[in-house]
C-alpha cells in the first residue's frame, strides 16, 4: 500500500497559521524528527543539524532541503528525491538510499559521514 503524497504543511497543521507566519516557516526539524512521513513533500525545509535517526522519509520530496550535519542514521530515504539537497556533514550510516532520485545533484557529498555504511548507494 502506497501512502499518498502530502505536504509537511498539512502534516503539522501549518495551514491553520497566518499567511505571514506560513511564508516564513522553514525549520521543519521538530515536525520531521523520528516521524513516519512516506511521500512527504518537504521542499525547501531547513533540517540542518536535526536528529532524524530512524525517520521514514521513503519517497519524500526533499528538493532544496538543507540536511547539513543532520543525523540520518538508520533512516529510510529509499526513493526520495534529493534534487539540490545539501548533505554536507550529514551522518548516513545505515540509511536506506535505494532508488534515491537526483543523487548527482546533491551538495556536500565529500564530507558525508557513514556513506560507506549506507544501504544501496548509487550514482
Amino acid at each position: 500500500m502506497n501512502a499518498e503524497p502530502r505536504s509537511i504543511h498539512n502534516s503539522i497543521g501549518i495551514n491553520t497559521l497566518s499567511s505571514a507566519t506560513r511564508s516564513n516557516l522553514k525549520d521543519c526539524s521538530e515536525a520531521v524528527a523520528g516521524g513516519n512521513l512516506p511521500n512527504a513533500i518537504l521542499t525547501g525545509c531547513d533540517l540542518s543539524g536535526a536528529d532524524l535517526k530512524g525517520t521514514n522519509l521513503f519517497g519524500a520530496t526533499l528538493t532544496d532541503v538543507d540536511l547539513a550535519n543532520a543525523n540520518l542514521t538508520a533512516s529510510n530515504l529509499g526513493g526520495a528525491d534529493l534534487n539540490n539537497a545539501n548533505l554536507a556533514g550529514a551522518n548516513l550510516a545505515g540509511a536506506n538510499l535505494r532508488g534515491v532520485a537526483n543523487w548527482n545533484s546533491v551538495h556536500g557529498k565529500d564530507p558525508i559521514i557513514g556513506l560507506d555504511k549506507a544501504i544501496n548507494v548509487s550514482g
